[in-house]
């Protein structure tokens, strides 16, 4: 026995686990925090999720009602505008700033409209109170979309639907080459590339388009979950019949990414009625189960323990060791609270086991911030982890369906 695995049967012991035990999985309770919109002249509509890191960090985009988007971070309380490039002209939503991520330390990162370079450009923030940073540049447009805790940054450049995919190390930028159309059946402007996240590792997950037959025996792009490792390009192919992996939004330190799968035959949004919330690991993609009556289903992020989080149908979802919960049903409190509520979206989940969620509150959507309590320690979440890992090995010893087998 390694020390890792004696590491693993030691924290079950202590717990009063039995060592191989497959525990049915208890739901968390959550308690909940509304973020406080920034403090403007113009009233707030809306806000969107951009990102949260380990210390409950929260960043986002609020709309004005004039359709100003602005750029915010939130921690413990106190909310705080995220300044755009000087000269930046907002735009609707497609405005002045985006953010796409942040680290641990606070940085942040995403695209803002540069007047010196009438372009979109990759942007870092060192903390939430600092100026603007342009990133090197490779082409005409481009966005920084996450950051390791290294300060390593994965992004984009190009014109829509040419995009192409950046790594940011050490401030030099370089290409991730793929090769997703050797016999280049598809047209030049159709060969687009998406980056949705980046491990301390190195790792880099997201998805690009290959070519497929339709049903006029035309061939058309398809998007298609892809990993970069260590200068390498690989397709996350998909292990259940009938279905592709068209949509890789997130992964961890051990490499599982999660995501979206499509129903062959259908088109590639995430909105179609035939997706579901996905999980590839250990070179196999799982589907993960619906809640009740939903029809489609996104997985957006996923933290060390292997927790998943995203929608099922219209609702915020949890997924853990395998199993579907809807979030609304897991918040701590008197319900008379929660009344009218509508839980859309998790966007995001930490290693404390925190979820950002979007949330229909009041008659516009806001962002809420659901902390676990009690907030689980370290041997909790290492539990996690170990249930996730029994979890892919009763997914593997399954059937070709992708299914959890009856206990």
């Amino acid at each position: 026995m390694d020390i890792l695995k004696a590491g693993m049967v030691a924290a079950l012991v202590a717990l009063g686990v039995p060592a191989g035990a497959g525990a049915a999985v208890e739901a968390p309770r959550f308690r909940v925090e509304r973020i406080a919109f920034p403090d403007t002249a113009s009233p707030v509509d809306e806000a969107y999720a951009a990102g949260l890191n380990n210390h409950g960090e929260v960043i986002g985009i609020s709309v004005q009602g004039s359709g100003d988007p602005i750029a915010f971070s939130w921690r413990q309380g106190q909310t705080r505008v995220v300044q755009p490039l000087p000269g930046g002209d907002p735009d609707g939503f497609s405005g002045a700033v985006q953010l796409s991520g942040i680290n641990d330390q606070g940085v942040i990162v995403g695209r803002g409209y540069s007047a010196a370079h009438q372009a979109f450009v990759g942007v870092r923030w060192d903390s939430r109170a600092a100026a603007p940073v342009v990133l090197p540049r490779l082409g005409a447009v481009e966005a920084a979309e996450a950051i390791n805790n290294q300060g390593v940054v994965a992004g984009i450049d190009g014109v829509a639907d040419q995009r192409r995919a950046v790594l940011w190390q050490d401030g030099n930028p370089t290409r991730l080459e793929h090769v997703a159309d050797p016999e280049q059946r598809l047209r030049p402007d159709q060969h687009d590339v998406r980056v949705h996240d980046l491990n301390n590792r190195g790792q880099v997950v997201g998805e690009v388009k290959v070519p497929v037959l339709d049903a006029q025996g035309q061939w058309v792009p398809r998007s298609q979950a892809v990993l970069w490792q260590d200068g390498s390009f690989q397709q996350l192919t998909s292990t259940v019949q009938g279905w592709y992996f068209a949509r890789g939004a997130a992964l961890n330190e051990a490499g599982q990414v999660a995501g979206t799968a499509v129903q062959e035959g259908g088109d590639t949004t995430e909105e179609h009625a035939a997706s579901r919330a996905a999980l590839w690991s250990d070179g196999a993609m799982t589907l993960l189960d619906s809640l009740a009556g939903a029809t489609t289903g996104r997985a957006l992020d996923i933290n060390e323990a292997g927790w998943v989080v995203g929608a099922s149908g219209q609702q915020a979802a949890l997924w853990i060791d395998g199993q579907a919960m809807s979030l609304v049903s897991l918040l701590e409190g008197n319900p008379a609270v929660f009344a009218g509520w509508d839980l859309r979206r998790a966007t995001d989940v930490n290693d404390r086991g925190q979820v950002l969620v979007e949330a229909w509150v009041g008659g516009r959507q806001e962002l809420v911030l659901l902390t676990p309590v009690p907030e689980p320690g370290s041997v909790a979440l290492t539990l996690g982890g170990l249930g996730a890992l029994a979890w892919r090995w009763r997914r593997r010893a399954g059937g070709a369906d992708g299914k959890v087998p009856h206990r």
